[in-house]
This record gives C-alpha cells, sequence and structure tokens, in this order.
C-alpha cells in the first residue's frame, strides 16, 4: 500500500466465508508493516495495528434445566451445603463465604473469592487525594459487616445463596454501603453476582 499523507484508500481483503458458532466472538486484526527499511527503522516494523469485531453471531440455544441432577439443600454446624450427582459446595452460614467445593472425591476450592474494589492509585490519583478520600473500598472486602446470609431453593435444579452486609465509610459513619451477593449454583457451576448501594 503506498497511501499519501492525509489521504485514503478502499481495500477490499479476500477473506473465506465465516460460518458463525453459538456464542462465539469473531474479530479481525489488521497490522501494518514496512515492506522495506526506512531510516532507523528495519524491514518488518509494524508501525500501526487495529481490531476490529466483525458483524457476525449466533445465538445461544436455552438451556434445558431438566436435563440437569436435582440438587439438595442442607444446613450442617453452621453450613451450608449443597449436593448434586458429583459434587457439594459448602458456604459458612455466618459469613456467605464459599469454604469448600468437592468434585469427584477431590476438594478444589478451599476458600471462595473476597471482595476487592481496589486497585493501585495513579499520580492523578495521589494529585486529588483519592486514596484517602476512597479508603472505605480498600477497606471494603476485609472490614465487611455481615448482616445477613439466607438459602434458598430456586426449583429443584438451582439454590441461591445471598449475602448481604453493610461496610462503614472511615470519614462519616453516618452513611454506609450495603452490598448483596447472590451465588447460584447449578450442575456443578457456581456463578456469583454483586450489587451495592448506598
Amino acid at each position: 500500500m503506498d497511501i499519501p499523507p492525509r489521504h485514503s484508500q478502499e481495500v477490499t481483503l479476500p477473506l473465506s466465508k465465516i460460518e458463525p458458532e453459538p456464542g462465539k466472538e469473531y474479530f479481525l486484526k489488521l497490522s501494518f508493516t514496512l515492506r522495506e527499511p526506512a531510516h532507523l527503522l528495519p524491514k518488518g516494523h509494524e508501525v500501526a495495528w487495529e481490531q476490529f469485531q466483525l458483524p457476525l453471531s449466533q445465538p445461544v440455544p436455552d438451556i434445558d434445566r431438566k436435563r440437569f441432577p436435582k440438587l439438595s439443600l442442607q444446613r450442617k454446624e453452621k453450613r451450608i451445603e449443597i449436593k448434586g450427582k458429583n459434587f457439594t459446595i459448602s458456604f459458612d452460614e455466618s459469613t456467605g463465604m464459599l469454604t469448600s467445593y468437592v468434585f469427584e472425591n477431590t476438594e478444589l476450592i478451599q476458600s471462595g473469592p473476597v471482595p476487592n474494589f481496589w486497585r493501585a492509585p495513579t499520580d492523578n490519583d495521589f494529585g486529588w487525594d483519592l486514596p484517602k478520600r476512597l479508603m472505605i473500598w480498600k477497606e471494603a472486602g476485609a472490614k465487611r459487616r455481615v448482616v445477613k446470609v439466607t438459602a434458598r431453593k430456586v426449583g429443584s435444579r438451582e439454590i441461591r445463596v445471598i449475602l448481604q452486609d453493610f461496610r462503614k465509610r472511615r470519614y462519616n459513619r453516618k452513611q454506609q454501603v450495603c452490598a448483596r451477593e447472590h451465588r447460584s449454583a447449578r450442575d456443578g457451576q457456581v456463578r456469583n453476582d454483586h450489587d451495592a448501594a448506598r
């Protein structure tokens, strides 16, 4: 390609036909490299690249939940225990945290995820004193206060564990952040959803 500065050119790419598969995304990545050496840049040096999502998709078929095995819900020694065909998932009834995931008699997980809302501050953050002003989010996971943990069946093939807690602001104890986590268990899969509100 030989395109002068501030000019454009339309190019047709010889792409083969793509038959999209359900649940997959397709992207086109273009890379522009030097055909010949230019000053200090060697041949093949990449000067620009871009990626475009192709308008190709195929919807995922609806899941027939009836094909999943039925689940049982039990409470043992302050534990919420969910059992399926070849797995057992346990939650701490006082904290709502996942404490064990056993699949085919092998424990794969011994402790579940803890909410983390913090990232490393940047120079601009320090300029605005954000690390101090937003300290609540750094301590949100470790200092949260659990208010309520419930577990209930959503049909015979799904069980939902709901954890509700409060996180107090450090500089204004009258304001609180209320968060709820929903953990749904189906056929060995655990889905974690989270929402928060003042």
